[in-house]
């Protein structure tokens, strides 16, 4: 069953001064709110982003926008299940093993497809299905996001995510 996490993107326009922000607010079917936040790569400084905009389109981590100019680095957060804004798909591992890929694909009932599942554990993004945390192949602008096997405290900070908004 493909699942429907949020209704159409409404813009909210802050002005201060000579600035204007413009932040995405989705609402999800249900009715609740939900704000788009970005994740940030702490090692790096970079931020989980879309390379291609389709299904099973691979995810890197490019230059961070502060939710203005690259909406592909807008996501919402819905129980364990990270959507893409701009595209309306979901981060999902293409590959269950360390070094596996991460994608975006179609979003689908967390029963049906726990690739698509992300526990936060302070910082670290586990996935559900796989055992396996978010991290990338390389510190560099166009790094792919790959999933690997969960560092100890020690190493946390190149699988470490802040998530801003």
């Amino acid at each position: 069953m493909k699942m429907n996490l949020f209704k159409p993107c409404v813009n909210l326009s802050l002005i201060f001064g000579a600035i204007t922000l413009t932040l995405p607010i989705i609402f999800f079917a249900n009715q609740e709110l939900a704000k788009a936040h970005e994740f940030q790569h702490v090692k790096s400084g970079l931020c989980l982003d879309v390379r291609e905009n389709r299904p099973s389109g691979n995810v890197v981590v490019d230059s961070c926008d502060g939710l203005n100019q690259r909406p592909f680095q807008h996501w919402v957060r819905k129980d364990n299940i990270l959507q893409n804004v701009k595209s309306g798909l979901c981060l999902d591992v293409r590959e269950n093993k360390p070094g596996g890929n991460v994608v975006i694909d179609r979003c689908e009932d967390s029963n049906k497809r726990p690739s698509q599942n992300w526990i936060d554990r302070g910082g670290i993004l586990k996935n559900i299905e796989s055992g396996l945390c978010l991290d990338v192949s390389e510190n560099i602008t166009g790094g792919n996001v790959v999933i690997n096997h969960c560092e100890g405290t020690n190493k946390r900070s190149f699988q470490l995510w802040r998530q801003y908004d």
